[in-house]
């Protein structure tokens, strides 16, 4: 059950992630969008100083955990780090 909980979520991150340039396309307003993008990408990428260092520590590759990171940030981590997922 944990285990769809947290597909659930990244689901939803990378939902917003890839999702909030054409909404803000189509409503007209594109600079939210990209305003929305660019925070959430600046977030994820921030969200690696926990990442590189436990995908070293959990013999794990850095360049996947990155790009997880990147695409649904916490959310996939943070059930990496108590074993839920990989």
């Amino acid at each position: 059950m944990k285990k769809i909980f947290w597909y659930f979520l990244q689901l939803l991150a990378l939902c917003i992630l890839l999702g909030a340039l054409p909404i803000g396309s189509l409503l007209g307003h594109p600079a939210a969008g990209w305003s929305v993008f660019a925070v959430v990408a600046l977030l994820h990428l921030s969200e690696t100083l926990v990442t590189i260092p436990l995908a070293k520590q959990r013999n794990f590759p850095i360049g996947i955990a990155v790009l997880k990171t990147f695409l649904f940030g916490f959310t996939w981590w943070i059930p990496f780090r108590q074993g839920i997922m990989h």
